[in-house]
């Protein structure tokens, strides 16, 4: 029977498989990382912001006068 795939044929193949998956694979977990860390520095940023107009509502204006 005649066989089209010998098996230098066969190992070549198997190479460009294993690294078509091994780059694919690296694409998708590089772009799950960078969503990750987007989302994480906004949340950051946001609790942030929280906190400063938060302090900022607990002083009063005459606390304010003092800081000019």
């Amino acid at each position: 029977m005649f066989s089209y795939f010998t098996p230098e044929k066969q190992y070549g193949l198997t190479l460009a498989m294993l690294y078509v998956m091994t780059q694919s694979s690296h694409y998708i977990l590089g772009q799950f990382n960078s969503f990750k860390n987007s989302r994480m520095s906004s949340k950051s940023y946001n609790s942030l912001v929280g906190l400063i107009y938060q302090k900022q509502l607990r002083l009063s204006a005459a606390t304010n006068k003092d800081f000019k």
